[in-house]
C-alpha cells in the first residue's frame, strides 16, 4: 500500500499542470540569402507555472534558463512529418528556454529561446514540442497538447527567395 502511495505522489508530480502555452517561429537568417545549406532561425516561447518553474529577475538578468521541471530540460523540438529526405539538415533541438518573464501573482514564468539550424534548400517539415501536462480544463485535470510550426524552405518562384 506505501508502495501505490509513492508511486501516485511521483506520478502527479511528474504529470503536473505546469506548460501553459507558446509559440515557435522561424524566417532565414539573411531573408536575401541564396544557395544551400540556409541558416534558419528558430525561436521558441513559452510560458510555465511560476510555482513549478520559478523565474527570478537574477535569472533574467544573467540570461538563465528556467529551472527544469518534470524532465523539461531534456525535452526537443522534434520533427514530426516529412522527416527524413525531406528534413535532411535537421536535427532535434532543446526547447528549455531562457527567462524573460515572471509574475508570482499570475503564478507564471515566461522564457524564450533562439536556435540556429543549417537546413538544405527545399527542405519541407513539421516540428513540434509535445507533452502532456497543459494547465487545468474544465474537463480535465492536465491535457496533452502539441506546438508545431512547418518549415519550408523553397524557394518562391516569383522572387526567388527562400519562401516564410
Amino acid at each position: 500500500m506505501l508502495f501505490l502511495c509513492i508511486c501516485l505522489v511521483l506520478i502527479s508530480n511528474v504529470n503536473g499542470v505546469h506548460f501553459l502555452g507558446g509559440t515557435i517561429t522561424w524566417r532565414p537568417l539573411n531573408a536575401s540569402a541564396t544557395g544551400s545549406p540556409i541558416a534558419i532561425v528558430i525561436t521558441q516561447t513559452y510560458s510555465w507555472t511560476y510555482t513549478d518553474m520559478s523565474c527570478s529577475n537574477t535569472l533574467i538578468a544573467t540570461n538563465g534558463e528556467i529551472p527544469s521541471y518534470a524532465g523539461v530540460s531534456g525535452d526537443s523540438l522534434a520533427c514530426i512529418s516529412n522527416c527524413g529526405a525531406s528534413s535532411a539538415g535537421y536535427s532535434p533541438i532543446g526547447v528549455l528556454p531562457r527567462c524573460t518573464d515572471f509574475s508570482n501573482v499570475a503564478d507564471t514564468s515566461i522564457g524564450q529561446r533562439v536556435d540556429t539550424v543549417y537546413l538544405n534548400a527545399n527542405d519541407n517539415f513539421t516540428v513540434a514540442f509535445q507533452s502532456s501536462a497543459w494547465r487545468s480544463l474544465t474537463t480535465a485535470s492536465s491535457a496533452a497538447w502539441s506546438i508545431s510550426t512547418t518549415i519550408n524552405t523553397m524557394v518562391r518562384p516569383d522572387n526567388g527567395l527562400y519562401n516564410n
